[in-house]
């Protein structure tokens, strides 16, 4: 598949000239500062309906996707100018769902179709295709039955979005006449998540219209972690965003970063510590003369000077001076 008709794409040329795309649609661009070697750091992230462009650490855009592309494969690629990548890493977000835990082509033999389908066998479809296979039906009734191993699953293929369906999850109807949606090529055209974790026998029942199978993926469950923030960069790069637009519009930072605040708490908390400090210091101070007397009653009693209280400019012991 060419990078015209990848879902996301974020380009850069030695310039720091940067474009994402969506689907060889351009969508946001940008310039960064030029790098004399031309060597840029890129990174994406989908999270959901959201995808978030970084480049060398820092957030150049992110685009809320209404009818996102939420599986598929990497891809690294480049026109006739010699270009070198290397160091490709690819790993999950946290609190994302895995949504391609495993994929079952539509002509794979656990797939079972029943009434009027057009297949085309393997090797005979096109190549954007998923094993050049594509199952097509447009008259009510007709169905399929599939097996999944995760906690839901979602139907691929190009589509339009005129498919109504009725989806049963181990027998029971979970879905009636659920709509699909327009879906480009390998992109999903329904998805049923939120299932008890395990195995499950999926019956999809056409109601009207036409559905194109491609593949079918399973989806796991939602990982550990920041919810819809992205992983640790990304969550600072993003709330840094916020902080800046909060700003910019005059409204009051979130109280829950540091970086709004001068000092290291904020004010409350820092006045709330001073106070316990204080209270600290005159318990210790009241400790200290207590023991202070006995020391002098001992001396006394030995014939010897009392001790002379060395204290600092505030009267406090000098030993507490620390604490200010």
């Amino acid at each position: 598949m060419n990078w015209n008709n990848s879902g996301y794409t974020l380009e850069i040329n030695g310039a720091g000239s940067w474009k994402l795309y969506r689907i060889g649609t351009q969508i946001a661009s940008g310039t960064v500062t030029k790098n004399a070697e031309g060597k840029y750091n890129l990174k994406l992230v989908g999270l959901g309906d959201t995808v978030y462009a970084y480049i060398d650490g820092n957030k150049v855009t992110s685009y809320t996707d209404a009818n996102p592309m939420l599986s598929g494969r990497v891809k690294i690629s480049s026109n006739w100018t010699q270009v070198y990548a290397d160091n490709l890493e690819i790993k999950t977000v946290k609190g994302g769902i895995l949504y391609a835990t495993a994929m079952i082509d539509g002509q794979d033999d656990g797939v079972a179709y029943n009434g009027t389908w057009a297949i085309n066998n393997p090797g005979g479809g096109s190549a954007d295709n998923w094993y050049r296979t594509m199952s097509v039906s447009s008259t009510a009734g007709s169905s399929f039955t599939f097996t999944v191993d995760g906690s839901g699953f979602a139907i691929m293929g190009g589509n339009d979005g005129s498919a109504v369906i009725d989806v049963y999850v181990d027998g029971e109807l979970k879905a009636e006449n659920a709509s699909t949606k327009a879906a480009p090529t390998r992109g999903e055209a329904y998805i049923m998540s939120a299932l008890t974790a395990g195995k499950h026998t999926i019956k999809i029942v056409l109601k009207s219209g036409t559905l194109n199978v491609d593949a079918l993926n399973t989806i796991g469950e939602r990982l550990a972690g920041c919810g819809r923030r992205c992983d640790r960069d990304s969550d600072r790069a993003a709330h840094a965003g916020v902080l800046r637009d909060r700003q910019r519009r005059g409204r009051p930072a979130s109280p829950r970063s540091r970086s709004s605040w001068p000092g290291r708490h904020p004010p409350e908390t820092k006045s709330a510590g001073v106070e316990r400090r204080h209270q600290r210091t005159d318990a210790n101070a009241g400790k200290d003369r207590f023991h202070q007397r006995h020391r002098e009653a001992r001396r006394q009693r030995a014939g010897r000077a009392p001790d002379r209280q060395r204290s600092d400019h505030r009267g406090h012991p000098r030993r507490h001076r620390l604490l200010y």
